[in-house]
Parts: C-alpha cells; sequence; structure tokens
C-alpha cells in the first residue's frame, strides 16, 4: 500500500530515523501511519484494532506495543492530537463519554463514567464552574489534554 506524505511530514519522517525497528524507507512511512492512526479516537480507527493495524503494516503487534512506547513516538501522537482537536470533536467526546456512562447496556458504561467524572473534577479542582458545553475551546482541550493517554490506560487495565 503506498503512503503520500506532504514535506512537513516527510520531514517528520526524517526525525524519526533511529527510532526502535528502523528501516530505511517503507518502515518510516509504517511508522508514521501508525502515529496518524494513533491519535485518532478508537471509535474512529480503521482499522478498527491493533493486530488488524499490525497486518496492514505488516509488522507484528509486539513491533507496533514497542512503537507506542517509544517517548518520540508518544510527542508525536500527542502533538497531532493537540494539532487537530476542535470544539465540534471535544463536545462529541463528551457527548459519547455522556451516552456510555448512561446505557446500562454498554459494558464500558462505568469506565465512561469514571472518565466523565475525573473530567468534571478536573475542571471543579481548576475553579471551572462553567458547563461543559459552555466552555470555550481553549477550556476544553485543558479539560481534555490527557483524556485519550487515560482511556487507553483504562482500556489496558
Amino acid at each position: 500500500m503506498p503512503f503520500g506524505h506532504s514535506a512537513e511530514t516527510r520531514n517528520d519522517l526524517e526525525q524519526m530515523r533511529g527510532l526502535p525497528g528502523d528501516a530505511r524507507g517503507p518502515m518510516l512511512e509504517q511508522k508514521q501511519r501508525y502515529i496518524d492512526w494513533l491519535s485518532l479516537p478508537p471509535n474512529r480507527r480503521e482499522p478498527s484494532s491493533q493486530a488488524k493495524m499490525a497486518k496492514e503494516l505488516d509488522v507484528s503487534e509486539q513491533t507496533l506495543r514497542a512503537w507506542k512506547r517509544d517517548p518520540r513516538i508518544i510527542a508525536k501522537v500527542k502533538g497531532k492530537i493537540q494539532s487537530v482537536i476542535a470544539l465540534n470533536d471535544l463536545a462529541e467526546i463528551v457527548d459519547t463519554l455522556k451516552e456510555q456512562a448512561f446505557d446500562a447496556q454498554n459494558p464500558r458504561s462505568v469506565q465512561a463514567a469514571k472518565v466523565l467524572l475525573d473530567l468534571m473534577e478536573q475542571g471543579q479542582n481548576q475553579g471551572v464552574e462553567t458547563p461543559l458545553s459552555e466552555m470555550s475551546l481553549d477550556e476544553l482541550k485543558q479539560l481534555t489534554s490527557g483524556l485519550y493517554d487515560e482511556l487507553d490506560e483504562r482500556k489496558s487495565a
């Protein structure tokens, strides 16, 4: 599968030389594809699982786990998430958490409720009294900055 990248992405790829499992050429493009995939909310990822992503990239799941732990890849994923989050996405995240938290049939309801409550508590601890629906993009970004990491950690626990 060919991968097309902008000049900026090619510069990022060049900077990733030396990451674990590095090989010239396609491996760098595979890492960029994995970074792009990790940067999406889990319900928007295609393919839908890390095992399927490993098959698509023609690498082992162990390789993907190693990449996921690499501080440089972590930094790139966080940077990408922060650069693409928009107000609608944040509102959708909060709405999805609300829906999952109140859906007794959903096996993730308790997990979603905990994340939502943690998010609300962070707002209270920061002296935020504004309802989430009325917050500015910057306020929501500040509150949700660690949301994806927390979701991933809770999912793997």
